[in-house]
């Protein structure tokens, strides 16, 4: 379902495998800029969808969790509860990437304690082997959660290796959203509320704490392709209706059908090419935690998805790891 790269390529891809949507969520890069993106690359045979994966924690203990129709940008590096709770006070769809995978996931645990929290968990991406997808498919089941695929694509190459069916499978809006309704199915012009100030944690205490910044990550989020329309870098989403109506009423109704349960299958390729385009994915692993890790170490800047950034005008300060 989500991928990480995103051009005419990845498109082409994407229509030849049969696919009618994709979930773009880039690491590292912040929401409006997705949001751009994923509506221009978008047209009537392939819906786009943006999304974050957020990185919680520090890098010590880093779980990533996958957010689906967000209302305002959310930033990388806070804790892993303060997260969800501002997921959950956005309505947005929060989904469980590679569960209980290296060292970068949600366990069984942490889906058992949050279960109130979550929306579905990913049981196959071409990065496991057959004992994660196994060990996901039981946390979900243990819990009572929908399930989905991913290509997971950090290569071109990936996309529509796997696949998540809708039953039925077609997700279209009614007359009267498509006139009517934004990205997250609020009233067009409606303002996002903003209730984080109400927000407690399950033990009673703040969500996190606040320590001094480190050295950041870069961003590495996609530049390029074609321009798009709606180049607000305010610190609030640039409402994706003022984008493109019609994308984003399209996007809300998928959102819809992932955050009420929709009943759904999970499918993937087989055979050798698919098994060697695993391979390609998990060693791409190696790729990001080394290379690349080291370009952040050496040229450290302050990312466009660290709290600290002014696209979140102080809002994530208690809850933020660096």
């Amino acid at each position: 379902m989500h991928v990480k790269v995103l051009d005419e390529r990845v498109v082409r891809r994407a229509k030849a495998r049969d696919l009618d949507a994709i979930v773009y969520a880039p690491h590292f890069t912040p929401l409006p800029e997705i949001e751009r993106r994923a509506a221009t690359f978008s047209d009537s045979n392939l819906l786009v969808v943006p999304a974050r994966e957020v990185f919680t924690g520090d890098w010590r203990d880093r779980k990533h969790v996958l957010a689906v129709g967000l209302r305002r940008p959310i930033p990388d590096f806070v804790t892993l509860e303060g997260a969800l709770f501002e997921l959950r006070d956005q309505g947005a769809v929060t989904l469980v990437p590679h569960p209980d995978f290296l060292t970068v996931s949600l366990d069984a645990a942490d889906v058992d304690r949050y279960r109130s929290l979550i929306d579905g968990i990913e049981v196959y991406n071409p990065k496991f082997w057959p004992h994660h997808g196994r060990r996901a498919a039981a946390i979900a089941a243990d819990d009572g959660l929908s399930t989905f695929a991913s290509s997971y694509a950090h290569l071109r190459g990936s996309v529509g290796e796997a696949w998540t069916a809708f039953d039925p499978p077609d997700i279209e809006p009614d007359a009267d959203a498509l006139a009517t309704r934004g990205p997250t199915g609020r009233s067009v012009g409606e303002q996002s509320p903003d209730t984080r100030s109400g927000r407690e944690r399950s033990d009673g205490g703040r969500p996190g704490s606040t320590r001094p910044a480190t050295n950041g990550v870069a961003d590495d989020g996609p530049t390029g392709g074609r321009a798009a329309n709606g180049e607000s870098t305010s610190s609030e989403s640039a409402s994706a209706w003022l984008v493109d109506r019609a994308w984003s009423v399209r996007v809300a109704a998928f959102v819809a059908a992932l955050k009420e349960g929709l009943g759904r299958s999970t499918s993937h390729l087989e055979g050798v090419a698919h098994r060697v385009r695993c391979i390609a994915e998990f060693a791409h692993l190696g790729y990001e935690n080394s290379l690349t890790k080291a370009r952040r170490v050496l040229r450290p800047q302050l990312p466009a998805t660290h709290p600290g950034h002014p696209l979140y005008a102080s809002r994530f300060d208690d809850i933020r790891v660096y």
